[in-house]
């Protein structure tokens, strides 16, 4: 097998992945659709305007098979940002991603707040404060303790 045609092959497997990314943009799922998947062996749910199969995570999720099972077949977009989801959270849902979610066609479908995807980095931030908080009270009590003894 020459260069050029190997190249020419990693071309094709790359525009059919492309490809296959731009379909699942274009696919669209309503509310009607997305309610015949809410079981276990067939669980999706919309957050955020998107639909995931998460089938295949149920046993993985840190919160249980139950607590996906809550919200198979619907909108689970309150539900998500209610638990404060990290980063790679929000990442790994791109691996389940299957369509656009148009829901009901009577209301708006709702979207992750902006703070959604920084979730994870709150809660290192408030470590951060903690950290320091830990540290000054040390430098206290070492200048109590220490110092202030040697005067």
């Amino acid at each position: 097998v020459s260069t050029q045609s190997t190249w020419g092959f990693k071309q094709v497997l790359a525009n059919q992945n492309n490809l296959r990314i731009f379909f699942k943009e274009m696919t669209s799922y309503d509310q009607a659709e997305l309610k015949k998947h809410n079981t276990q062996k067939d669980c999706w749910m919309a957050i955020g305007g998107k639909v995931y199969n998460v089938t295949s995570f149920l046993d993985d999720h840190p919160g249980g098979v139950d607590t996906l099972l809550d919200v198979a077949g619907k909108d689970g977009t309150d539900e998500f940002e209610a638990v404060g989801h990290s980063k790679s959270a929000v990442e790994l849902m791109k691996k389940y991603y299957v369509g656009e979610y148009s829901g009901d066609g009577k209301k708006p479908v709702k979207q992750l707040s902006s703070n959604t995807s920084s979730a994870g980095g709150s809660s290192s931030s408030l470590s951060g404060v903690a950290v320091l908080v830990a540290i000054a009270a040390l430098a206290v009590g070492y200048y109590f303790l220490v110092v202030n003894k040697a005067k």
